[in-house]
């Protein structure tokens, strides 16, 4: 029964993947990139350079063996776009991926001197709620309902910390006095470029816990979308916040 859910995952993905990007062809021109793609209906798009406000792409650890990424261009009114209307381009090599990322930003240097990582606590408190805290509430009722199998339940707290460490362990929040520069992911890997000229808002966001902590959650909206880093140190967040402010005044 695995083998053939396995099996049949698999063959949909394939169909999937192929009526999304049989025939694709982006062209760069003066005013922007050009995608067409299809195959019974086929359709085109043209991306203006004006209207991008940042861009993603995101791979996992076999797909990057194989250089094999989905970029994807965030664009004016990103939120309200439906997923299969997105911007999203194929990309099979890191040559053609780094072409595209700097259609966006000319220079992006591969070390920043400037970076932020999320704090421990962040690790140890989503544990405790996520993982721990469900597992001792869920355990007596399914014990009594389940008998055994309210074992299972053991899995909750390590697989918790293990979603949670490696979400920290992969996020890194860079910048320059141009761009910023964001990697995250958890069982995959994201990274996103935006500049600073096209955050439209920077919003400080903090708990009780955090409080305590001195930490906050950094907020920036764009028109393509929200970005968030979480749990940075508080005097950070306002440094980010007051120079991101000094970049959209100027």
């Amino acid at each position: 029964g695995i083998l053939a859910v396995s099996l049949l995952s698999v063959l949909v993905s394939l169909f999937r993947t192929v009526l999304a990007y049989i025939n694709f062809r982006i062209t760069r021109t003066v005013a922007g990139f050009s995608i067409t793609k299809g195959l019974i209906n086929s359709s085109q798009k043209l991306v203006p350079f004006e209207k991008v406000q940042y861009v993603s792409w995101k791979t996992n650890w076999l797909r990057r063996k194989i250089s094999m990424y989905l970029f994807e261009f965030h664009t004016i009114g990103g939120n309200e776009v439906k997923n299969n209307l997105k911007i999203k381009v194929p990309v099979t090599s890191e040559l053609v991926l780094q072409k595209l990322a700097t259609t966006y930003i000319p220079k992006i240097p591969e070390q920043f001197a400037c970076n932020l990582k999320v704090h421990p606590s962040y690790l140890y408190r989503n544990t405790l709620i996520f993982g721990i805290l469900p597992s001792l509430i869920l355990a007596i009722p399914l014990f009594l309902l389940a008998d055994g199998k309210a074992l299972l339940l053991m899995a909750l707290p390590p697989y918790a910390y293990l979603y949670f460490w490696l979400y920290r362990r992969k996020f890194l929040f860079s910048w320059t006095s141009n761009l910023v520069h964001i990697k995250t992911g958890v069982f995959g890997n994201r990274t996103v470029i935006l500049k600073w000229e096209n955050i439209q808002s920077v919003k400080i966001s903090q708990s009780l816990y955090q409080q305590q902590k001195f930490l906050a959650d950094l907020i920036i909206h764009t028109a393509g979308g929200t970005i968030t880093a979480l749990y940075i140190p508080l005097e950070a967040a306002r440094e980010l916040q007051n120079f991101a402010l000094y970049k959209i005044e100027s």
